[in-house]
């Protein structure tokens, strides 16, 4: 379990190198998201901390998180933070809750999108 605390972690360190690194001229569109995203993270320590990695109060703020790093082009994070969701969602509703259904195709259209995986037109005849 501390594997996936290290992991989120390291993707929130990873996101803030990322907004360091941005340029000028979409720092203050950049500057936003990033004020929003540390508030969702502010948001998701204190459930964990009172209620636990698990805590279903955790479930809201990191769809919001994930789905903020969906809009902000990061991939990568926003992989992370739903499979961390999805987690959440499972240990509180079960393996095969509907409550999952929203989250799912997410990760699945993000790597499509980065051209990791191929779309439905890229089949051959």
């Amino acid at each position: 379990m501390a594997s996936r605390g290290r992991t989120f972690t390291v993707a929130i360190v990873a996101f803030a190198a990322a907004i360091a690194s941005a340029p000028m001229s979409a720092q203050p569109a950049l500057d936003a998201a990033a004020n929003r995203q540390k508030q969702l993270i502010d948001s998701i320590e204190r459930p964990q901390s009172t209620g636990g990695v698990f805590a279903e109060d955790l479930i809201g703020p990191l769809t919001e998180l994930a789905l903020s790093y969906q809009e902000s082009g990061d991939r990568d994070l926003a992989s992370v933070t739903i499979e961390r969701t999805l987690q959440v969602l499972r240990a509180n509703y079960g393996l095969y809750s509907l409550a999952q259904a929203p989250l799912i195709g997410i990760p699945y259209d993000g790597r499509r999108a980065g051209g990791y995986l191929p779309s439905g037109s890229d089949k051959a005849a």
